[in-house]
Formats: C-alpha cells, sequence, structure tokens
C-alpha cells in the first residue's frame, strides 16, 4: 500500500470517499474541500489492489494557550475507508502517519472525537490515552427558567435583545478574538481559517448564530453557536458559547422559543463547569495524545473541545 499527502488534484478521490461513508449532501463536501481542506495535511492511502485510494485523513490544526504560551496540535478529522476495503487496518495505518508527522513537527498533542462511544476504545488501542469531557445541559423549553433562581448578580443586567449575525460573527464582531480573550484558559482553539469553516458548516446544518445586545453594564460580546440535531427540528445543539450565567442562557431560551416554533429542548454542551442554577451531566468528548514528554500539559485534562467538527 502506498500513503501520501493528498494535493487538490486528490480532491475527487476524497469527494468520492467522504460520499460513500459520510454523506452525499454536497454542500457539506464542497465546504470542506473549499475551506477547510487547503489548511489541513490530508492523507490517501492506496492499497496495492487497487488503482485510486480508498482510505483517507485529516489532521487539522489546533492550539491552546497556557501561561501565556502556545502549545500547537491536530485535530484528527474525517478518517475513512471505502467498504469494499475495511478490515485491512487501513485507518490505524494512517493515524500512525499522523503521528509520525505530528512529532516530526514538533506539534505537542493530537486530539480525537471519536463518532461513537465504542470507538474511545480503539483510540486508546492508539495510545490517545487521555480523556476530555464537556458538561452537558438539557433545558426544556416548555418550561420557563425561573428568573428569581439567578443570583442577585446576574439579575442586575438591564432590558436586552439578541440578533442573528450568522457569519458576520467572523467579520462585524472578530469570533476569534473573543475566543482567544475569553476561552484560550478552558477550551482547545481552532486556527483563524478552521474557524471560519467551523461556522459555515454550523449553518449549513440550519443553525445560525445569535449575539445578545444592548446589556449596557457589560462591554462583552454574548455569542451563542447552534443547530438543529434531528429532523425535524425539536432539539436545538448549542455547540459553543460564551455564556458565563444562568440569566444569559435565560435571555437565549427565550430567544429559541420565539423563532424556532418547532424547538423543544435545547442540549448545551460546555465546560466542566457547568451553569450554576441548572442542572447538567458530565459525558465523554474526545481523546488527546501528548506528543512530547515533560510538557506542562496535565491540564489539558480539563479542556473542552468547543465546536467539533462531526
Amino acid at each position: 500500500m502506498t500513503i501520501r499527502l493528498a494535493t487538490i488534484s486528490d480532491t475527487l478521490s476524497i469527494i468520492k470517499i467522504w460520499r460513500e461513508c459520510f454523506t452525499e449532501d454536497t454542500l457539506f463536501i464542497e465546504n470542506f474541500i473549499s475551506h477547510c481542506f487547503p489548511y489541513t495535511k490530508t492523507w490517501i492511502l492506496t492499497p496495492s489492489d487497487s488503482e485510486t485510494p480508498v482510505a483517507v485523513l485529516s489532521l487539522l490544526p489546533s492550539y491552546t494557550k497556557y501561561k501565556n504560551r502556545i502549545f500547537n496540535g491536530g485535530y484528527v478529522y474525517g478518517v475513512a475507508t471505502m467498504p469494499d476495503f475495511r478490515g485491512r487496518s487501513y485507518s490505524g495505518a494512517l493515524m500512525e502517519r499522523a503521528i509520525q508527522y505530528s512529532v516530526e513537527e514538533e506539534l505537542h498533542y493530537i486530539v480525537v472525537k471519536p463518532a461513537t462511544d465504542s470507538l474511545f476504545d480503539l483510540y486508546k488501542k492508539q495510545s490517545f490515552d487521555t480523556i476530555i469531557s464537556k458538561s452537558i445541559t438539557q433545558i426544556d423549553i416548555s418550561e420557563q427558567i425561573d428568573i428569581n433562581s439567578c443570583s442577585h448578580k446576574e439579575r442586575e443586567y438591564p432590558d436586552c435583545s439578541l440578533v442573528s449575525v450568522g457569519e458576520k460573527i467572523i467579520t462585524d464582531y472578530n469570533l476569534y478574538s473573543i475566543r482567544e480573550d475569553e476561552l484560550s484558559n478552558s477550551h482547545l482553539l481552532w486556527t483563524k481559517e478552521i474557524l471560519t469553516y467551523t461556522i459555515k458548516d454550523a449553518l449549513l446544518k440550519g443553525g445560525d448564530i445569535v449575539i445578545i445586545t444592548n446589556m449596557k453594564s457589560t462591554d462583552r460580546v454574548i455569542y451563542f453557536i447552534y443547530y438543529p440535531i434531528d429532523d425535524l427540528g425539536e432539539i436545538i445543539k448549542v455547540v459553543e458559547c460564551n455564556a458565563k450565567s444562568t440569566k444569559e442562557i435565560y435571555h437565549f431560551t427565550n430567544y429559541i422559543k420565539s423563532s424556532c416554533f418547532s424547538a423543544k429542548t435545547i442540549i448545551i454542551e460546555g465546560h466542566l463547569d457547568g451553569y450554576t442554577g441548572l442542572n447538567f451531566t458530565i459525558e465523554r468528548s474526545a481523546l488527546i495524545k501528548r506528543l512530547k514528554k515533560g510538557d506542562p500539559l496535565k491540564y489539558l485534562d480539563n479542556l473542552h473541545l468547543a465546536l467539533p467538527m462531526e
């Protein structure tokens, strides 16, 4: 078999593999090819009994900050093998190549988000030995959050409004800087190019981005990135927000109630801390492999993988 880095001339082969293994959604695949692939390291595998590639793996740039120092890493994405060629450990071979590259490039970590719970054990066998978790807050929007349960500090905000901003969050509100300022101590972050891709991905899933405005007591830009995860639009998933209080969640909940008429439940994925005053559970999120001995990266265990591509 042959493993090599993919070039622009290999995109048709990658599209074929993605269509067979993931989805026939042309817009979804085109979004990856146009706005993500050029900024990745993507390997393709061609077996000796095939003339075309049959397996693919992409490594997306990621980073985190610790004590004003940047630690660069990679995010494993789009691992796929054509059905007729499965069972030959091709995904494992691609993963080994990605790890080898990451070590040579002196990256500090690789993170992978298993598509199913059963895959956690598989990746642990490939030396992804650190599990990171996330909080899951589920809100039944048929029951309004009791604003009186918020703390006095949370109630002091004046009336506010929420507005849809979509992709304008990247330019008009500079989401990249907001994330660095507010999330760098608690989240794994994306480069500007990959962040743009993740936003486009959320919008293609029927989602949106809203910000809370007119909050005169704070200069913060409070944002929520969400999309429906069922065909009827009854379950809304918030894949990232920088809300810090129950009151900010309350405002967003009311926005969804007034704008997404089919919505019944909101699921918010967040950092392990969850939100005071709301019930939340802890679930496994992803796995990390540290690549450098002696790195001060024990704190990786407590980071949150936000805006994960799935």
